[in-house]
């Protein structure tokens, strides 16, 4: 038998994810979220497909000496952490993904500094002296920014919605009124506040509706977007996840860096 028809909220989701998932630099967070959404629902040949990526991973953290200018590493270091979390027995996996991310240089990637404190929150919510140390990598990845409205942007974020938000569903509320903020500030509050909501709901149906009413306000930005749409799908409700498997990466082809 066919999988029902996607709901509007779904349908939505995927043609929203179909568009990023043709970007190179957006392709590894959706994917590993998508794979661990699978693997969840019993397939072991996607958690086969998401192993093999962790451990790609640990291999190129430690042969890249060189901080990756824009900060790709670390936030598919802090995408496969946030996967993990979700897994059985994955903590500690998930741990020591954010602190391989940590380990490395950011550049001036400062907003993946922001995305990477985000991931601990949700890894390790009292685990203060990481999110700290992230930060602090996003604040001097700022400073030698080119571009002024990055650097208010991260200075707004980590002096207003750290080290934790005003009650996310409010705020979240209050987001999605104002329409006078920047819409790349909206959408790196909106991201900021899907790590929050995560935190704060657990797994269920609250945590779904809450990111599904994010998700719009963080289109501004793809990467935000793709940073919320990828916690969505790890918080997909099982009968949703047919219409995701559609979606599935095929698995890669191991190649020397």
């Amino acid at each position: 038998m066919d999988p029902a028809p996607a709901t509007p909220a779904l349908a939505d989701l995927v043609s929203s994810m179909t568009a990023l998932l043709t970007r190179v630099d957006l392709r590894d967070g959706l994917e590993v979220a998508l794979l661990a959404r699978v693997h969840m629902a019993g397939d072991p040949a996607a958690g086969h497909e998401l192993e093999r990526r962790r451990t790609r991973a640990f291999h190129k953290a430690a042969k890249k000496a060189n901080a990756d200018a824009y900060g790709s590493e670390q936030r598919h270091l802090a995408a496969l952490a946030e996967a993990y979390t979700r897994l059985p027995g994955g903590v500690p996996v998930a741990a020591e993904l954010v602190a391989t991310a940590l380990a490395r240089p950011l550049g001036h990637a400062a907003t993946a500094g922001l995305t990477l404190a985000e991931a601990v929150s949700i890894v390790a919510p009292c685990d203060t002296e990481s999110i700290r140390i992230a930060l602090d990598a996003a604040e001097a990845a700022a400073r030698v920014q080119p571009d002024p409205t990055v650097r208010a942007h991260v200075t707004e974020l980590v002096e207003h919605w750290w080290p934790a938000p005003p009650d996310p569903y409010e705020s979240t509320i209050t987001l999605l009124r104002d329409r006078a903020t920047d819409p790349r500030l909206r959408a790196l509050i909106a991201a900021r506040l899907s790590a929050a909501v995560v935190v704060a709901s657990g797994p269920g149906p609250r945590l779904v509706m809450q990111l599904r009413r994010l998700a719009p306000a963080a289109a501004a930005d793809p990467v935000a977007q793709a940073t919320v749409l990828a916690r969505l799908v790890l918080a997909t409700p099982p009968e949703d996840v047919p219409q995701l498997e559609k979606m599935r990466p095929a698995p890669a082809i191991d190649r020397r860096e």
